[in-house]
């Protein structure tokens, strides 16, 4: 049972008197000013997570939560308590035993939930933290306090479950495009499609257009009919070669999209642009070599490249940049796509180091599975975007899309995942759209429904809280 909180008058009565019956100066109390709290952990909880049998029969089973597994971090500056590692779904925050320190002993009190009155607390009683509390710590000479919040944070769904949401049923522009092709810049997830004259590339902006309730009447950016094939992404920026121009879209600080242009861009010995580091673009040249630039296609320089380049992909380009764990400063590039003639998808990829003015590092064809079963074939508007540091397939069969394939090193092996399966209700033919936005939603765009699909795993949205802080 709770003990209410007495007036804090009392306390100081309390501590006066234990005071005057010491009168051996070895058994001084010592008094302090300071009242601050200087750890929070948890107790063990109980998780409570629902589960189906092969019958189909509904159930729910308990297990316990280490608390102390997870570590709360204490802001003193905003008096903030809280663990930015949540606890796991299905987690009972509404009986919790915690463990409060004070500097230098001070008494604690906790805020009921519904009023402003206070309760002492007690290291045996459960909290309801299904809601911020605030706490009331008082230094032990009784002279001063401070009020702490304290957030214990819960997941409210499951991390490894995927969702779809489809955002447009029937967009006409993208029904109608003889040809589509994405990509993000930031937030801005853009589509670019051929016109029905092949005579020139749209670009449509979804993410504004979802803001407006896909009205009608949408600005675009018109592009030359070659700027569909040339279309990269190189970090939060979208690069588009077009017309000898070398257009670049980019987030601005307060969430819009903005596009400039580099005029007089050589395209002699240029065919495609192909990919993107954070410090090079990657085309493919007449000569069927690859080539980079490093000074936005201003200059190109030929790429060194451990096979034959007649094994070099020439259709269905994608380009994966992810850092490495062990390394972020280097980038761990793969280039993907199909080859005319070839069943198979090929693969190539290579390191960039972004910590020096490093030479050019060179490209290495990756040797897939010997298990046939475990290889990336080719097919018709193959795309793969990178996603959880791994690579996801998305690509449409003979007549009809096959399932998405996932692979986590570097595209050796190609497997299907139970987490990425296209939502009900998916409809597109052979033209076909995706990419990734910086929040890791995944849009897809259909050709012939003009679906607009957005989706995401669920721990990928999950808020960060602040680790690290400084005086």
């Amino acid at each position: 049972m709770k003990r209410y909180f007495l007036p804090f008058v009392l306390l100081l009565a309390t501590v006066c008197s234990l005071s005057s019956c010491l009168g051996d100066e070895d058994n001084e109390i010592v008094y302090f000013d300071d009242a601050a709290l200087t750890s929070f952990t948890l107790g063990t909880l109980n998780c409570y997570l629902h589960t189906t049998s092969k019958s189909g029969a509904d159930s729910i089973y308990k297990r316990s939560v280490v608390g102390s597994n997870y570590k709360f971090y204490i802001d003193q500056t905003t008096r903030e308590i809280y663990n930015p590692d949540s606890l796991p779904y299905g987690t009972d925050a509404a009986h919790v035993i915690c463990n409060i320190v004070t500097k230098n002993g001070g008494q604690v009190a906790l805020q009921r939930m519904t009023s402003d009155s206070l309760t002492w607390y007690n290291a045996t009683d459960s909290i309801d933290f299904t809601q911020p509390r605030r706490f009331r710590v008082y230094s032990n000479r009784g002279t001063s306090s401070a009020v702490y919040t304290v957030h214990v944070n819960v997941h409210q769904e499951e991390g490894d479950v995927f969702k779809w949401s489809l955002l447009k049923d029937q967009e006409q522009n993208i029904a109608s495009t003889p040809k589509l092709r994405m990509a993000a810049a930031g937030s801005h997830a853009l589509a670019f499609m051929q016109t029905s004259d092949k005579t020139s590339t749209v670009v449509m902006d979804l993410t504004k257009r979802l803001e407006t309730g896909f009205d009608s009447d949408f600005d675009a950016l018109e592009l030359g009919p070659a700027a569909i094939d040339n279309v990269v992404t190189q970090g939060q920026r979208v690069l588009v070669l077009s017309d000898q121009r070398l257009y670049i879209a980019e987030e601005t600080a307060d969430g819009q999209l903005s596009w400039t242009h580099h005029a007089d861009r050589p395209t002699e010995g240029i065919t495609r642009l192909v990919g993107a580091s954070s410090k090079e673009l990657y085309a493919l040249g007449t000569d069927g070599r690859l080539k980079a630039s490093s000074d936005n296609g201003q200059t190109w320089t030929d790429e060194a490249m451990d096979d034959d380049k007649a094994m070099l992909p020439t259709d269905n380009f994608s380009c994966t940049v992810q850092a490495l764990r062990s390394n972020p400063e280097v980038e761990h590039v793969v280039l993907i796509g199909t080859r005319d003639g070839q069943q198979q998808a090929e693969v190539w990829m290579k390191l960039v180091d972004n910590s020096e003015n490093l030479p050019n590092g060179t490209w290495t064809r990756v040797e897939q599975s010997n298990n046939a079963s475990l290889r990336l074939y080719a097919q018709q508007m193959l795309t793969v975007i990178p996603y959880d540091d791994a690579r996801l397939a998305i690509g449409y069969g003979t007549d009809a899309f096959t399932p998405m394939l996932l692979s986590k090193d570097g595209g050796i092996n190609w497997r299907k995942s139970s987490l990425y399966t296209f939502p009900t209700g998916f409809n597109s033919t052979a033209v076909f759209g995706a990419t990734v936005d910086n929040q890791q939603n995944i849009w897809m765009v259909c050709g012939g429904s003009g679906q607009v699909w957005r989706g995401r795993l669920n721990r990928l949205g999950w808020a960060t809280w602040q680790t690290a802080f400084t005086e």
